[in-house]
């Protein structure tokens, strides 16, 4: 276990003077500039209903509250270290390094061309493979190349790159979620990162 790590507690209202559920989440990130985090308030204006409210800490261009709390309701995270990543060796075709073996037979790589606008150089044309693994890792990574030899490469499978990945609609603002019960439900569009997630609501619960 390396020396870095992260905290949240939460006590349910039935052990305090108030009744009320305390939460606590500091998730231990380095200051830094940019910064990581920036506190952000999301108000929800609805015809004929109250406007619902949620703050607290979000991430550049995340459409969330990532950490905070709505009028009846507040969440937390940390993270946490499972094991969701595998590398898998990909044999290269020797007679054409654009397609890789699988158990059906030789498959052309999926290829996406990205331009990236370089300061001072111009634009940079990139490629990027993909397997039915996942994507390439270049071969200076962790010096890969030379690790696996001529003919190979490494695609790496991890539960952030599965195309059916809902966490962005778990985790938008719904005014309807007003209890512990409510956001455990939503949670299960939750795919990823891994995080250790503490719950309150103004009814005293707890999670």
């Amino acid at each position: 276990i390396g020396s870095g790590a992260s905290n949240n507690w939460v006590v349910s209202g039935a052990r305090t003077k108030s009744g009320k559920p305390l939460l606590a989440n500091d998730p231990h990130l380095r200051i830094g500039t940019p910064a990581i985090w920036y506190l952000a308030h999301v108000a929800l204006e609805r015809p004929g209903k109250a406007t619902a409210n949620a703050v607290g800490a979000s991430l550049p261009g995340m459409p969330l509250i990532v950490l905070g709390r709505s009028d009846s309701l507040a969440w937390g995270f940390t993270n946490t270290g499972p094991d969701v990543q595998d590398i898998f060796v990909e044999k290269l075709n020797p007679d054409n390094p654009r397609e890789y073996k699988t158990p059906e037979g030789w498959r052309l790589f999926a290829v996406e061309e990205m331009k990236i606008a370089v300061k001072g150089v111009g634009e940079r044309k990139v490629e990027r493979r993909r397997t039915r693994h996942g994507p390439v890792l270049p071969g200076f990574y962790r010096n890969l190349e030379a690790l696996l030899g001529a003919g190979h490469v490494a695609a790496l499978q991890w539960t952030a790159l599965s195309d059916d990945d809902t966490t962005i609609a778990a985790g938008l603002f719904d005014p309807d979620m007003r209890s512990v019960g409510d956001y455990m439900e939503r949670m299960r569009q939750f795919a990823v990162p891994m995080q250790s997630m503490v719950l309150a609501d103004t009814s005293g619960k707890s999670a």
